[in-house]
């Protein structure tokens, strides 16, 4: 007997994913194939008849993750350390709206520590907990609320940042960031310098904990797949802005002084 592993989180295409499951079963009863996604009706309705077991992160788990969090040294770790009972309360809430899912979980914290540096007391940090989206849609939507609320000049990193990496045909590299961003803001007539541009942290700090970066390959990813799905497919009024600004720093780079010399 052989047994054959397929993970959906990667996001082959659904056709692709199908078409593959098919053909493992012509291969005859002898070949078991073992399958993990989340919820798909597509996926769903296909496997209608195959033995299904439910895998959700434990409360307790959860728990741990956050616990070792807040312990950060943060303004979120400052009023943990004054009001010991603030934790259990963050936990808790947290805990009824992540549904089992580290993602969300993650998520609202960085929600809540990104939004704790315009709370000046305990009281407005238990009122945002009151305040956290219920969906990951909800999530992803209130994380880009965060990111244009920020001063100007920090919500332009973060956006331009976000939509480079959802809706570029490949993965970024730091490096190309670096320099999409240096390009964007150079004078007409302007030579691109190492003085132009700006270092990693600037790039990727202000994207509201939605972009991380590889370290082995060094390219610039969403916090999961489900971030890129979900703007792909709920923001679509960003996404031709996204692409024309991608093509149109592709022209400007390319007609940079330092080429046409």
């Amino acid at each position: 007997m052989s047994l054959l592993m397929l993970s959906t989180s990667v996001q082959p295409a659904t056709t692709d994913a199908i078409s593959f499951v098919s053909a493992v079963h012509a291969l005859g009863p002898g070949v078991k194939l073992l399958c993990t996604s989340r919820f798909s009706t597509t996926f769903e309705s296909y496997f209608s008849t195959a033995d299904k077991l439910e895998i959700s992160a434990h409360g307790e788990d959860i728990v741990m993750f956050l616990e070792a969090q807040m312990q950060q040294p943060t303004a979120l770790g400052r009023y943990i350390r004054t009001d010991p009972t603030l934790k259990d309360e963050i936990a808790d809430t947290i805990i009824g709206e992540s549904h089992g899912m580290f993602l969300l979980a993650r998520l609202h914290l960085n929600a809540l520590s990104t939004g704790i540096k315009s709370s000046i007391t305990r009281k407005a940090v238990r009122a945002a907990l009151k305040t956290l989206p219920t969906t990951l849609d909800g999530t992803y939507s209130e994380a880009l609320q965060r990111i244009q609320n920020q001063a100007p000049d920090l919500a332009d990193v973060g956006q331009c940042v976000l939509f480079w990496v959802i809706w570029a045909e490949k993965p970024l590299s730091i490096l190309e960031m670096r320099h999409m961003y240096a390009t964007l803001h150079l004078a007409d007539g302007d030579a691109l310098t190492e003085d132009d541009l700006p270092d990693t942290e600037t790039l990727t700090g202000d994207c509201g904990g939605l972009i991380q970066i590889d370290p082995e390959s060094q390219t610039a990813r969403t916090v999961h797949y489900t971030t890129q799905e979900c703007f792909r497919r709920s923001h679509l009024d960003l996404a031709a802005m996204a692409r024309l600004q991608l093509a149109d720093l592709s022209l400007a780079y390319l007609m940079l002084s330092s080429f046409l010399d």
